[in-house]
């Protein structure tokens, strides 16, 4: 491979990364707007989810995204389907959360 399609994947990989990060991101400031429509603090939250603040705090920043049991787990907490919430959280269900 040559030095320009070296350059070429790792531009790829990168701009496949700043792509995640920015979900990610996006994931974590609509949780933030969910949790605050419902006038829930991060901690009762993590309370409901059986989660340390900490541990939600960092869906909330895109450190981490939450794993399938705990979005069915939030979506519980938020009286909503599973599958509503995902569809709020990545973007195609509106700027208002459903429910």
């Amino acid at each position: 491979m040559g030095k320009a399609q070296a350059g070429d994947t790792r531009q790829g990989c990168r701009g496949r990364e700043r792509q995640r990060l920015r979900e990610e991101l996006h994931i974590g400031m609509r949780l933030r707007q969910i949790r605050g429509l419902h006038q829930l603090t991060q901690g009762q939250v993590a309370d409901r989810l059986a989660l340390n603040r900490t541990a939600y705090t960092h869906y909330e920043n895109g450190v981490n995204l939450p794993d399938i049991l705990t979005l069915v787990r939030l979506a519980g907490v938020y009286g909503m389907p599973p599958e509503d919430l995902v569809a709020f959280l990545v973007g195609h269900g509106g700027e208002a959360p459903p429910g």
